[in-house]
């Protein structure tokens, strides 16, 4: 996989003050080399029950920008129901999902689309009856 390497330096306002562009770097070359370990730099466990139609959110927030990559996994009973993954833009209160899954088990990765800004993740039960089991993880 191929990213991109940069910085940017932020003004206590998020004025961008200086951003300046490194280069691409190939992280599956890097860690065959043993050079790199590559992993997450954020992750957000959610668990519990959630009634139908409703949605279950991680406690903190994240920054996100446009075009940035998470993956998610989950696990739920009764695996009849049906999920969505979800994230929720705290600044603008727009929300942005997944197609359901169903069958109890579901993972993957999405690249981020919508506005820059302060996200919660979360799961939505998709589902008629209540989620009685459910435990996620979304990395970053």
């Amino acid at each position: 996989m191929m990213v991109s390497s940069s910085f940017t330096i932020l003004a206590a306002n998020d004025e961008v003050l200086h951003e300046e562009f490194l280069g691409y770097v190939d992280l599956a070359e890097l860690e065959e080399s043993g050079e790199v370990t590559v992993s997450p730099h954020a992750s957000f466990p959610i668990s519990g029950q959630i009634s139908a139609g409703a949605t279950k959110y991680n406690s903190s927030t994240y920054y996100m920008t446009t075009g940035e990559r998470y993956s998610f996994s989950v696990n739920w009973a009764p695996t009849g129901q049906s999920i969505k993954v979800v994230r929720y833009n705290i600044d603008t209160g727009a929300t942005w999902g997944t197609a359901a899954y169903s069958g109890g088990s579901a993972s993957g990765s999405i690249t981020s689309s919508g506005p820059a800004g302060e996200y919660k993740f979360g799961i939505y039960n998709a589902g008629t009856k209540t989620i009685t089991s459910m435990s996620a993880t979304i990395s970053l």
